[in-house]
């Protein structure tokens, strides 16, 4: 067998008939890409963080500020390497084409992304079900996920519920339940901005 003009079973070594100028050059290609490659996952973490993500790594950005095609792009490429973060990744690609208007592609990104576990994703998705903008609104499927999201740490779920329960016009008004989760809420704000 034959690759890149050596043949593999040759007792020669590569690395050792490089000289020191094709091997730095070599080792600055090889920075250059893992650099790039680590880049791309910082910018979609940067370009896409949101508010309620309990595990987010960067500050968040409001919907309002979001470059969509900037955010797509590095959330793609950083979704090119495999790695544990996929399900974040994915998340923040979702609200870039939520920017863009791009419901379906957005809404398969969430669920992608609840799928594989991400509970900000889950929160996500609740929302969605809540407002049935993006998707048909189902209350039921709205508070069971919104549920799961608070068990998983994402505590702007409980703002959520307290929405759902506070819907006169929905089978699920509960002025009691209301006020529990949005104490819950606060609770969780104001533990936040005292640390």
């Amino acid at each position: 067998r034959w690759t890149i003009g050596w043949r593999i079973d040759e007792p020669i070594s590569i690395i050792s008939s490089l000289n020191a100028d094709q091997m730095r050059g070599i080792l600055i290609a090889m920075m250059i890409t893992f650099a790039t490659e680590a880049a791309a996952e910082e910018q979609c973490d940067v370009l896409g963080s949101l508010q309620a993500d309990s595990m987010a790594v960067a500050d968040p950005v409001d919907f309002a500020n979001i470059e969509p095609l900037a955010l797509i792009d590095a959330c793609d490429r950083a979704l090119t390497r495999d790695g544990e973060n996929k399900a974040r990744y994915i998340l923040h690609r979702a609200r870039g084409y939520l920017r863009l208007g791009e419901s379906s592609k957005a809404i398969a990104d969430i669920k992608r992304s609840h799928e594989m576990g991400y509970p900000a994703a889950t929160f996500a998705l609740a929302t969605a079900y809540f407002l049935g903008d993006d998707t048909a609104q189902n209350f039921v499927k709205a508070e069971e996920l919104f549920l799961q999201a608070y068990d998983k740490g994402v505590f702007w779920a409980a703002r959520g519920l307290s929405s759902i329960y506070s819907d006169e016009f929905s089978d699920f008004f509960n002025e009691q339940k209301s006020v529990e989760w949005s104490t819950k809420f606060d609770i969780a704000v104001r533990k936040i901005e005292n640390q």
